[in-house]
């Protein structure tokens, strides 16, 4: 299966007998859906819930809300490193969720703790995982255990609409509009795939670009 792994990594083919059933939950097979939303590892951004993804990846997320002291909060489900397809990789998403509900979750919240970036990390309840479960995926965020060379992720992924560079020195930013997907490259560490709506994808674009360097 390494050997596998490794083939299809670097673009290589032959590594399946033909007649094998073919590979799926690989990160570079995105699709749309008639609304026009990307669909990927079995989900489709700004449709699915949060228990449509359980499903698929088969594990439960670690739930919390992140509160910015500068006002800014966000829904995680952090699902660790699963395996989807061929490949290993840290996932996580990001719900959609209004104010009074994010207000509900942290007011319920069994712990809260302190973080370097500045923000506080409320972790959600049981009892209000119900809720949770019912929420729209506004964002995956995948992060693949093998690094990615820039010529194997135009040949898998195809060319980008843009390439920008970050904030960071280390990091580019390329850009897929058309599949709402943004992957950081990054060359002294992981890189980092951005998935989205078509709709959001703009907002996605300026997060990413206005985003500080982690070690400032």
């Amino acid at each position: 299966m390494t050997a596998c792994c490794l083939a299809l990594a670097l673009g290589l083919t032959g590594c399946e007998p033909s007649s094998a059933p073919p590979i799926e939950n690989l990160p570079w097979q995105i699709t749309l859906s008639p609304a026009g939303n990307p669909q990927v590892f079995q989900v489709e951004l700004g449709k699915s819930t949060l228990k449509d993804l359980m499903s698929q990846v088969r594990s439960f997320p670690e739930m919390a809300v992140f509160a910015h002291e500068g006002g800014q909060r966000r829904l995680e489900a952090y699902f660790g490193t699963q395996r989807l397809g061929l490949f290993d990789a840290k996932l996580l998403a990001e719900l959609q969720v209004d104010d009074a509900t994010l207000t509900a979750l942290q007011t319920n919240a069994t712990k809260r703790e302190g973080m370097a970036s500045g923000y506080w990390k409320h972790t959600v309840a049981e009892e209000d995982m119900a809720v949770v479960n019912a929420l729209l995926i506004r964002k995956l965020v995948y992060i693949p255990a093998i690094s990615y060379e820039a010529d194997i992720i135009t040949q898998r992924f195809g060319t980008p609409t843009e390439r920008l560079p970050s904030n960071d020195v280390n990091v580019e930013y390329w850009f897929y509009a058309d599949k709402g997907l943004a992957i950081a490259l990054n060359a002294k560490g992981s890189e980092v795939l951005y998935y989205v709506p078509i709709a959001g994808f703009a907002a996605l674009k300026q997060e990413l670009l206005e985003a500080k360097p982690k070690n400032d």
